[in-house]
């Protein structure tokens, strides 16, 4: 519901800003900084530009954004998914399970890691390596047999 709502707003910003000139270049000092009130609703910044215009305007660059990172980052994955789905039990599917996989866990063994030795309380211990911590998922997931 927020999703549908975020992009109407976004579609509709030039029809449903207050003040649509605001969300440009527009300097108007003499309304600098001004509290919310009923002709700004959210009140003005620096330049006396409306903040609500502004706000309503960069729903339009978010929802860019992420049409942009959906659309490099979809395609590729469902073409790499597709391939080592055809190619299952195969060297294929193997090399994407486990080699082009390991970069989703590598959160995971950088966060073991750090816990580990500490370094989340500032401690600065030193007890381990990160690939030996990391060594417990390959194993878990199978691939042990090609990152060791």
């Amino acid at each position: 519901m927020i999703a549908v709502a975020s992009i109407i707003i976004a579609l509709a910003a030039p029809i449903i800003a207050p003040y649509p000139s605001h969300a440009g270049l527009i300097t108007n000092f003499e309304d600098k900084f001004l509290p919310p009130s009923l002709k700004y609703l959210f009140g003005t910044d620096e330049f006396g530009r409306d903040v609500l215009s502004r706000t309503i305007f960069g729903f339009q660059y978010s929802l860019m954004m992420a049409a942009v990172v959906l659309g490099l980052v979809v395609l590729p994955g469902v073409i790499l998914g597709l391939v080592a789905g055809y190619y299952r039990g195969t060297w294929v599917d193997t090399l994407f399970v486990c080699g082009l996989g390991q970069n989703f866990y590598l959160y995971e063994c950088i966060v073991k890691w750090a816990k580990e030795n500490d370094l989340v309380y500032g401690t600065g211990k030193s007890r381990g390596y990160l690939s030996e911590l990391c060594s417990e998922s390959k194993e878990r997931r199978g691939c042990s047999r090609i990152w060791r």
